[in-house]
């Protein structure tokens, strides 16, 4: 990748830029603090519009850098992969995005309790917890597990239940809210059949489990909020893209480069020159995806997971993507070439 820096009174006067092709532009002051960091498709283009008189607002951290510096990259999900992971590791001063890792925070359960209920947190603690997330907002993550609660008639009272017919239930079993586990209202059996299906909604369940043991089909509580929904099916996207390999044109080279991506995540990017290149490049990606995805995505991992996630998702991801997990390894190969040699984004 050619990476290479401009002092910022070039680039505002005109007589400097990076070039025109996509990768991750940088601006830094005069002791080479990152201020900024993002990506474009034309670099060139992006980075002049900072020091544009009519885009105030943009050109703040223009007017304070020293230097502009930028990175070529091969494709523009590589540039948006390396964008956030360098905020993730550098925190610059301007991107507000993609920086707030605290924020995030995860539903667990406790499978050794009978009677599980639903707790969110943001601490990742050793023991036998079965965690799902990350998600971001813990305010409204908390609202939609107590709609979950409510849905499901799942317990939300804290501790460790010892079911006693002869007790009293809280005002949760009059307004219809819980089954009652606390006074034998309900088995371990029968409560534990609503489990899957709060775990499916949250995207951390097998809806086919979750039906296989016993839970409806029907419609389930409100609607999450619009954040979680969207943490939700990035995290489902993962888990079902766990070994793709994408072929995309290079950048500034001939050929293509095939991207290993993994659980949501990019494994690697090689290069294939020459048709002639496909096999070994092939073999380098599945040598890539060979360990399995965690099965816990950790908080600073979240947004390279939405946007891998999200440009497979979108038109050019599905015109690229090979599932060599569904596919295997011969049938995945014969994909990766005519995905290289076909088609309108290959030609």
């Amino acid at each position: 990748m050619v990476v290479g820096d401009v002092a910022a009174r070039g680039v505002a006067a005109g007589a400097a830029s990076p070039p025109a092709t996509i990768g991750l532009y940088a601006f830094r002051d005069a002791a080479g603090a990152l201020l900024y960091v993002g990506s474009s498709r034309d670099l060139a283009r992006r980075v002049r519009s900072y020091f544009a008189p009519h885009h105030p607002p943009a050109s703040k951290p223009a007017r304070m850098a020293a230097t502009v510096g930028w990175q070529a990259c091969g494709s523009l999900l590589e540039a948006l992969v390396l964008e956030a992971r360098t905020i993730q590791r550098e925190r610059p001063h301007f991107n507000r995005r993609l920086k707030q890792t605290g924020a995030y925070a995860y539903v667990r359960l406790d499978p050794r309790d009978a009677f599980p209920r639903l707790e969110v947190t943001r601490r990742l603690d050793d023991g036998p917890w079965r965690y799902v997330g990350p998600f971001p907002g813990g305010r409204r993550l908390a609202g939609a597990v107590a709609l979950l609660a409510d849905g499901l008639g799942l317990r939300t009272c804290p501790g460790r239940l010892h079911p006693d017919p002869a007790a009293r239930a809280c005002l949760r079993l009059d307004l219809g809210l819980c089954t009652a586990p606390c006074v034998g209202r309900t088995t371990a059996g029968g409560y534990g059949r609503q489990l899957p299906r709060a775990l499916a909604a949250l995207g951390g369940g097998d809806p086919d489990a979750a039906r296989a043991a016993g839970a409806r089909a029907d419609a389930g509580p409100t609607e999450l909020p619009a954040a979680v929904r969207g943490a939700i099916a990035a995290l489902r996207r993962a888990r079902q893209a766990t070994r793709v390999v994408a072929v995309v044109p290079a950048t500034g080279a001939p050929g293509h480069r095939l991207l290993a991506l993994g659980g949501g995540r990019l494994r690697a990017a090689i290069p294939a020159t020459r048709a002639g290149e496909l096999a070994a490049a092939f073999a380098e990606a599945l040598a890539a995806l060979a360990p399995p995805p965690p099965s816990l995505i950790a908080p600073e991992d979240l947004d390279e997971v939405r946007i891998v996630t999200a440009w497979l998702a979108s038109p050019a991801g599905r015109a690229a993507a090979v599932d060599v997990g569904r596919l295997g390894r011969a049938a995945g190969l014969a994909r990766v070439r005519e995905r290289a040699t076909t088609g309108p984004l290959f030609a």
